[in-house]
């Protein structure tokens, strides 16, 4: 479920705003996650506030989240429309077949393994934190279950400031430097809490909050720039699939996370497992240099036009360029075909 609900959402968003708000819409869009993230252990804590049995409050949260799913379907269903350009899109597509998406692709191939590959590596840290955070939080400073479910209600806290920032920051920062910046802050917190670990965890109050810190950086960086890159810089005809194929590398990514996390705690403990966080959070930066596109409103604006009328070597000088770009520039005359110009 959660992996078919990731797509729709930036797609739409992305085809309902201009070049210049997409980023800044996207990741609103974004940060309702981080309103739910704060949401469910909120509901947790006040069931066991309430002297609720430990199955009670097992079975309310779960049924909870089936109404906020429910909620979100009855909304999908009466408020979302698709955009006229994918209509469109979605024309052409069911008269030429696949084949069609499967070309349009090819022209995006290293974008596809930018976007793909940001996200698993991102998941993995994302996802294996997220539910193993509850254990290291135990592990660290022993806490019981109500300390527990605070201490989740912390991070959210912390990390939902974060979800406003990078309405701020994708837009004027950029995507990818947003993306490298924010994974790089979470590798010094991992470092910090690595190194010092003998010291942080005599604390609960420092623990949390250097734990709660990362996660602001998290949802103020990758955690946006994850779902707004794919949803900006692939064209309308394959959004919603390049989209759903780089969701479904995280999720794939959140499964090598979970289950990474889980072993590495039982085996090295809490320490390792920051320690081993460093160095994935290491290599997705180095990834992300090479691979994810850097691209300012500037391209998205000429972006569908040159998807159109350009060549992949123009399309990805467009994209690779941070928004200067000087084959596309160069070639902007032999786009419009204006002889008038070439006369002059």
């Amino acid at each position: 479920g959660r992996g078919g609900d990731s797509p729709p959402p930036g797609s739409h968003t992305a085809e309902h705003a201009d070049a210049g708000a997409s980023s800044r819409n996207l990741s609103l869009c974004v940060s309702a996650m981080g309103v739910g993230a704060a949401l469910a252990p909120l509901v947790v804590l006040l069931c066991l506030q309430a002297g609720c049995s430990p199955d009670f409050t097992w079975r309310f949260g779960f049924g909870f989240g089936a109404m906020v799913s429910l909620l979100n379907m009855v909304l999908r269903l009466l408020l979302v429309e698709d955009s006229e350009g994918f209509k469109a899109q979605q024309v052409h597509n069911e008269k030429e077949g696949w084949r069609r998406s499967a070309t349009k692709l090819r022209k995006y191939s290293r974008l596809l393994v930018g976007t793909c590959g940001a996200w698993f590596l991102y998941d993995t840290v994302d996802y294996g934190l997220a539910l193993c955070s509850s254990t290291l939080a135990e592990e660290s400073v022993g806490t019981d279950s109500k300390q527990t479910a605070a201490s989740l209600l912390l991070y959210a806290l912390m990390a939902l400031p974060g979800c406003y920032a990078a309405a701020i920051a994708l837009p004027c920062l950029g995507r990818k430097p947003a993306y490298i910046l924010g994974i790089s802050c979470m590798m010094v917190v991992f470092l910090v809490l690595a190194a010092f670990y003998d010291q942080i965890v005599h604390s609960p109050m420092l623990y949390n909050f250097i734990f709660g810190l990362q996660m602001f950086f998290n949802n103020a960086g990758p955690s946006a720039s994850t779902f707004v890159i794919p949803g900006e810089v692939f064209p309308t005809a394959v959004r919603a699939t390049a989209v759903g194929l780089s969701a479904a590398s995280g999720k794939l990514g959140a499964v090598a996370g979970v289950y990474g996390i889980g072993m590495l705690q039982g085996s090295v403990g809490a320490r390792g497992v920051f320690a081993a966080i460093v160095l994935v959070c290491l290599g997705t930066v180095l990834f992300a240099g090479a691979f994810l596109p850097n691209y300012d409103d500037r391209a998205l604006a000429r972006l569908e036009e040159v998807d159109k009328r350009g060549s992949q070597v123009e399309l990805y000088a467009l994209l690779y360029g941070g928004g200067a770009v000087g084959r596309c520039e160069l070639a902007k005359p032999r786009l419009h075909d204006d002889p008038l110009a070439d006369r002059a």
